[in-house]
């Protein structure tokens, strides 16, 4: 054997020798110390249980007698009172199942107690149990104990008005409190009115008129007043009292008799709390320690037995044991120690040598990953001016720049929309596959965890994304979509707000992350803010150059166009101007009629474009297209070959060599709208430059136009002028002779009503004759004639007729002529309607038959101006020509008219003369014949 080994044992035996002797010892003097201790200990442990239980009956006694006294002090306690007091006790003692007032009534008394009940409770009357356990009215005895008042009433509602002679708890409880004339309680009662079993106790105290010291006997009740009783759960008294006392292992148990047995037993409360509602056998087992304290209370006798909890109280207690254990132990582990800590020096030693070595490893890995990062870093610091004009590439060389320095799968830039409910991806960098993706989106309302954490600052360091809840929501899109196993998101920030994150993912494999890869992406957010930073600025010093340009291309023009004085030539300058600044685009003016076709006015092209100038093209197939322009909206197509809206319009493009389209529209002008062009042959998208340029110089043109139209249109207003004054003056004179015309007709309708008045019988004829060739004559007419209509308003008869000179008639004098032979005419003059016309060609397709007879009868102009007297058509008065054509203004056919009427009146009179003058002769002639008759 190894010396050195040897020498190693012995002084473990040594050791543990004298550990061993010395636990024993230690051991059995503690032994017996702690026997004495424990049994002291638990006989004051279970005084405290005893005692408490005992007081607490007491108050629950002390509960009853004094609702007795509030009916002793009190002749006629009302029930609100009861009520009022009880519920005062209820709320303070949670042992209180029920108080009650049972007052002694006598059969004579049974029904005003009812009635006066029934005040507050409609249903009230004594009730009792049959046989079967039914509750029934009580029957007919000398004396009742009815619960009169009970509070709570809800659970108790079926032992308000009880009274029964068939219980024999009860009828023992009230004989005895009479009998003792002080409270009483009864045996163990099962109480059916609380949710689960539980045992309990009635407590009944009698309440006599005056105080008495002799108790009583049924036969004799005159001094007794009725009872007050109080239901108590047995559970709650006990753990209510308990609760009051440190908490001891100990378990107790209730009897109310001389003996414990299973027939005294009352209730049982063991250490843990648990409530024994039931007696069993083991229950009074002595083999360990008992605790017994007997008192007497309420007309009972009452045992309280206390037992401590298996292996408490016990001299053999864990604390021995261990002791014995710890002195045993310790010397075994001293022992160990001695033996073992060369042994254990020896493996210290290789650990740390194996520790020193892992750390290095680590540090030598650390510094490798920091360098990488840093030359990473680096490399953006350098490039990050070299794509300032565009944000794409820059995010493209950030996030490939990103995903081979961690080796990740995937790094991608993400930016919020303005509203922050949609983040969308600007570049995602596939390391796999080497390729750069865009354009996907996440909605907020989607992906609530994930969104509200990036807003809120948070990193996003996801191991495992199915087991963070902010990540595992992304499973059915992003997760699914890349098999993407682990996540790390930092939010991008911009001058202080977070507009974006960057996002780094590690497909198909999980991924612990570790600080230094935090803090790169960290920086990568950084990179990417300072590229933003760097696009906008570039973008600002653009912008403001562009707005340079276009200002010095507005002034180009101003000045230019001072020496045009026509639009044309405005149009045609401003485009030259334009066609200089963006040569490589076909530059026109053209306008869209309502009609929708569009003409070219003016047009630019460069050597591969085709000069439309003149072209005209219908927009009336192409609808959405042809709206936005006569609603003056501005048009920008980038593709108009790829735009399904202008499929009809495919062949036209193609032959213009048009692919990309930008106008702006000027004002209307003339139920026309004009607009300017710029046309790319290749599809374009329009820049911000070119938008505003073409803009703001069609709202330039515009004033310009607006101005050169105004000097055309002044020019062309002196010339009109000119012209209305001469067309004016020729009009003054024609008014003048018209008006001249008009006073000598209106003087001779003058002239002819004056000689109308008292015209003698035999004149008629020759006035009306006269007065027919004074309104032909001023009327430029050829014939003038007057017509009788007969009564049939078809046949008319000429009665008067003037004409010029060389003119024949057409009709003869007093001839019949039938209207029907004119249908159209006719019909137009029943309906008392002038008929007019200039030439017989004037008249419509339906009077073909009215223009032949007409020109048979050589009639050019004509006008019959029907006359009613007495409701009737009476007259037609007609004007005619048969070598010229004449117009008749308004004034004249209302004048016309006017002679008509009083030609017609001058016919009609004398008509009624003459029917006079034959009544007078012939009224003579027959008083002459009755004379006759009469004389002798």
């Amino acid at each position: 054997m190894d010396p050195k080994l040897t020498r190693g044992y012995l002084p473990v035996v040594l050791v543990l020798l004298l550990g061993v002797g010395f636990t024993v010892t230690l051991t059995w003097s503690l032994l017996d110390r702690e026997s004495r201790f424990q049994l002291n200990q638990f006989e004051k442990d279970a005084t405290l249980y005893a005692d408490a239980v005992e007081k607490a009956l007491e108050r629950r006694s002390n509960v009853v007698s004094d609702l007795a006294n509030y009916f002793y002090l009190n002749e006629n306690l009302s029930r609100k009172a009861f009520s009022q007091i009880a519920q005062t006790y209820l709320a303070r003692d949670l042992s209180i199942q029920a108080l009650e007032w049972i007052p002694l009534v006598r059969k004579a008394d049974r029904s005003a107690f009812e009635l006066q009940a029934k005040k507050d409770y409609p249903n009230f009357q004594f009730t009792d149990k049959d046989p079967q356990g039914n509750i029934i009215r009580a029957g007919e005895r000398d004396v009742y104990f009815p619960v009169y008042y009970v509070e709570p009433y809800l659970g108790n509602e079926s032992a308000l008005g009880y009274s029964s002679i068939g219980s024999s708890i009860r009828n023992e409880m009230i004989n005895r409190a009479i009998k003792t004339a002080s409270p009483v309680a009864s045996s163990r009662v099962d109480l059916l009115q609380v949710p689960e079993f539980q045992s309990g106790l009635f407590v009944f105290t009698p309440v006599f008129h005056n105080k008495l010291t002799q108790s009583l006997t049924q036969l004799d009740l005159g001094n007794l007043k009725g009872f007050t009783l109080g239901v108590f759960k047995l559970s709650s008294i006990t753990s209510r009292a308990l609760e009051q006392q440190k908490h001891l292992p100990l378990n107790l148990l209730l009897f109310n008799s001389s003996h414990a047995s299973a027939d005294s037993f009352l209730y049982g409360h063991d250490s843990k709390g648990r409530h024994q509602f039931e007696f069993e056998s083991n229950m009074l087992e002595t083999r360990s320690l008992i605790y017994q304290h007997d008192f007497n209370l309420m007309g009972r006798h009452w045992q309280v037995i206390i037992k401590p909890e298996a292996g408490k109280y016990s001299a053999l207690s864990l604390n021995l044991m261990f002791v014995f254990m710890f002195g045993l132990g310790i010397s075994i582990y001293v022992a160990w120690l001695v033996s073992r800590v060369r042994k254990k020096q020896i493996a210290e030693a290789e650990l740390l040598s194996q520790e020193m070595t892992t750390a290095q490893l680590i540090l030598n890995n650390k510094d490798t990953t920091l360098m990488r990062q840093n030359n990473a870093l680096t490399h953006l610091t350098q490039s990050i001016n070299q794509f300032s004009e565009s944000l794409s590439e820059s995010l493209e060389d950030i996030t490939e720049t990103a995903s081979v320095t961690l080796n990740a799968g995937s790094v991608s830039a993400w930016f919020f929309n303005d509203d922050k409910k949609i983040i969308q991806c600007f570049d995602y960098y596939d390391l796999t596959n080497k390729e750069h993706l865009s354009g996907f989106e996440m909605h907020a309302e989607n992906y609530p965890l994930f969104f509200n954490a990036i807003l809120n600052g948070e990193v996003i360091v996801a191991d495992d994304v199915l087991k963070d809840s902010r990540t595992r929501e992304l499973e059915d899109d992003y997760i699914t979509r890349f098999d993407t196993k682990s996540l790390l998101s930092v939010p991008l920030r911009y001058q202080g707000k977070i507009v974006g994150v960057v996002s780094v993912s590690q497909n198909k494999t999980n991924r612990a992350w570790s600080i230094e890869e935090i803090h790169f992406t960290n920086s990568i957010a950084s990179f990417i803010a300072l590229a933003v930073e760097s696009v906008r600025r570039h973008q600002a010093e653009l912008q403001l150059k562009q707005s340079s340009d276009r200002l010095a291309l507005i002034n180009a023009i101003a000045n230019g166009i001072r020496s045009c004085f026509s639009p044309q030539s405005v149009i045609r300058y401003a485009l030259k101007l334009l066609f200089d600044e963006f040569p490589d685009y076909r530059v026109s003016y053209a306008k869209v009629s309502k009609l929708g076709v569009v003409t070219v006015i003016e047009c630019l092209s460069p050597s591969f474009m085709k000069n439309v100038k003149g072209a005209k093209i219908d927009l009336k197939v192409v609808p959405d297209f042809l709206i936005r322009l006569l609603k003056q909206e501005p048009v920008i197509l980038s593709d108009l070959l790829g735009d399904a809206r202008l499929d009809n319009l495919k062949d036209t493009i193609i032959q213009s060599n048009t692919r990309a389209l930008l106008s702006y529209s000027l004002s209307r002008f003339h139920d026309q709208v004009d607009f300017l062009m710029l046309e790319s042959h290749a599809s374009h998208h329009w820049g911000e430059h070119e938008i505003l340029t073409i803009k703001e110089v069609t709202e330039y043109l515009e004033l310009a136009l607006r101005d050169a139209r105004g000097q055309e249109a002044r020019k062309r207003a002196e010339k009109a002028l000119d012209s209305q004054k001469a067309k004016l003056e020729y009009l003054v004179e024609e008014r003048t002779a018209e008006l001249r015309h008009k006073s000598d007709l209106e003087e001779v309708v003058a002239n002819l009503s004056t000689k109308f008045i008292n015209l003698p019988v035999d004149e008629y004829d020759e006035v009306i004759y006269n007065a027919l060739q004074s309104i032909g004559s001023l009327c430029r007419a050829e014939r003038a004639n007057l017509n009788e209509v007969k009564s049939d308003e078809l046949t008319v008869i000429k009665s008067h007729e003037w004409l010029a000179p060389g003119i024949s008639s057409s009709v003869a004098k007093n001839s019949e002529f039938k209207l029907n032979r004119l249908p159209w005419i006719y019909r137009r003059l029943k309906k008392r309607n002038i008929v007019y016309f200039d030439s017989p060609e004037m008249m419509p397709k339906s009077a073909e038959k009215d223009q032949s007879s007409l020109t048979a009868m050589g009639a050019k102009s004509f006008i019959s101006i029907p006359i009613v007297y007495g409701l009737k058509l009476c007259t037609i008065f007609n004007l005619s020509t048969q070598n010229y054509e004449a117009k008749w203004t308004p004034d004249e056919i209302t004048l016309l008219q006017l002679v008509g009427n009083m030609l017609t009146n001058v016919i009609q009179r004398r008509r009624y003369e003459e029917q006079l003058k034959r009544s007078e002769n012939l009224l003579r002639k027959s008083n002459k014949n009755l004379m006759a008759i009469i004389a002798p």
